[in-house]
């Protein structure tokens, strides 16, 4: 999920999600361009990006089920609801601001 942090020419704060638009997240180029763009156009300051994504250790989780059952090779894999209910199943987001 990406959202701005932007400040209007009223001087309101507002957060706007663009994670439809952008659902790759954004880089430090790209949100130069949207600030200076919004700043153009007159609709205010973009302020700071803050990107939020979701890891976990399912790629890891699935590589060793492969390595054991498949030795190794391309083998069946479960689906991703038979690693989620594991113990070692671990989930978590990590957030980057971008100002």
């Amino acid at each position: 999920m990406t959202t701005l942090t932007v400040k209007r020419p009223n001087g309101k704060i507002e957060t706007v999600d663009i994670s439809e638009r952008f659902p790759a997240s954004i880089n430090k180029a790209m949100f130069e361009n949207i600030k200076k763009g919004t700043k153009d156009a007159g609709r205010g300051d973009v302020l700071e990006a803050t990107i939020t994504h979701k890891k976990s250790n399912m790629p890891k989780l699935m590589t060793e089920y492969n390595n054991l059952n498949n030795e190794g090779g391309e083998g069946y894999v479960p689906e991703p609801s038979y690693f989620e209910a594991k113990a070692e199943f671990k989930s978590w987001t990590e957030t980057t601001t971008i100002k």
